[in-house]
């Protein structure tokens, strides 16, 4: 069971198995699901993501990133699981599956984006 980072995989090991956390695009929509998350809302589900250090939201996470190669494992073993790697680790894994699967996207430069605009000639300080 090999990971595949482009694909937003991240492999670890607990209790002498091997693991492939998967945040994939029908993983994220799973979650989306599962936290009444409408489908076209986007922001929602990375404002959701942003609350990755709380249990709750690191467990459903590693329940829906683990369920393509488990697909029977339960919200119990999903805790047991973090139990075993630890939290912070968990966290940083999960982290690195999010950062693949979904990449910042690139700021757009025409027109400078935070307002200002390139090619304007630069303000004067008189009064």
């Amino acid at each position: 069971m090999g990971s595949n980072k482009f694909a937003g995989e991240v492999g670890f090991e607990a209790g002498g198995k091997a693991y492939v956390l998967r945040l994939g695009v029908n993983e994220m929509i799973s979650l989306m699901d599962a936290w009444g998350i409408p489908p076209d809302d986007l922001e929602a589900l990375f404002v959701r993501l942003q609350q990755l250090k709380t249990l709750t939201v690191l467990r459903e996470l590693v329940l829906y990133a683990l369920r393509r190669d488990q697909p029977t494992l339960t919200l119990l073993e999903a805790g047991d699981l973090i139990t075993q790697v630890g939290f912070s680790k968990m966290g940083d894994l999960v982290y690195e599956a999010i950062t693949w699967a979904l990449p910042e996207p690139k700021p757009i430069k025409e027109g400078g984006g935070d307002g200002d605009d390139p090619k304007a000639p630069p303000a004067s300080n008189d009064s």
